[in-house]
């Protein structure tokens, strides 16, 4: 059967976890082997990161993909697999490379424009939102990704939520929760401290007055 959306989400949260630490470490080893000093060049951080991150989601997501059994260890760990719709078989490069490009991996070498970086990031939450929506949607739980890589991920019938997945999508809302109430108390303290007796908005006010 077609694996939940939930699923597929959280064993989507575990690989880019995985990706990350590993990116971080390479990063890290970079940085000392081009004498890149992290605290004050943060642009050349950033620019090794960037292409780092690319290159190694690159090679995570269509090695796994392309394997005997198709599936990363954040999928395995959720106990879902992708194949080719609808018979299953590992995915050629083709598609997989495909696949890859529409989750929107290649977009984080946009921080090598630092002009760009915040537009590009805004539409990548816009399309994160589509390729969400349009999962949720599908009867067979394919999103736009799967739709054009002609993808689809299957899980074993009878599989219910278990556990794993509910903890870890209470533990991803409240990450999202807490991060959305540390950006309004972020927003409110400035908005706050502009209002504050000795401002130099009441000052102005006050000299208008």
């Amino acid at each position: 059967m077609f694996a939940s959306t939930p699923r597929r989400f959280i064993a989507w949260v575990i690989d880019n976890i995985l990706l990350t630490i590993a990116v971080a470490l390479l990063a890290g080893i970079a940085a000392v082997a081009l004498s890149i000093d992290t605290q004050r060049d943060t642009t050349a951080v950033t620019a090794v990161f960037s292409v780092l991150y690319v290159a190694l989601s690159f090679v995570y997501f269509v090695l796994f993909w392309t394997s005997k059994r198709p599936a990363t260890p954040g999928m395995r760990a959720l106990k879902i697999q992708i194949g080719t719709a609808f018979d299953g078989r590992p995915l050629p490069f083709g598609p997989a490379i495909l696949r890859w490009a529409l989750l929107g991996y290649p977009l984080s070498l946009s921080y090598l424009v630092p002009s760009i970086a915040g537009l590009v990031s805004l539409l990548a939450l816009v399309w994160y939102i589509a390729l969400l929506l349009t999962t949720i949607g599908s009867n067979t739980k394919q999103g736009l990704h799967d739709q054009a890589a002609r993808t689809a991920v299957v899980q074993p019938a009878g599989l219910g939520r278990s556990i794993l997945v509910t903890a870890c999508l209470v533990i991803v809302v409240g990450w999202v929760l807490l991060w959305l109430a540390l950006l309004v108390l972020i927003f409110l303290g400035g908005q706050i401290s502009s209002l504050e007796p000795g401002s130099s908005l009441l000052m102005e006010n006050a000299n208008t007055a």
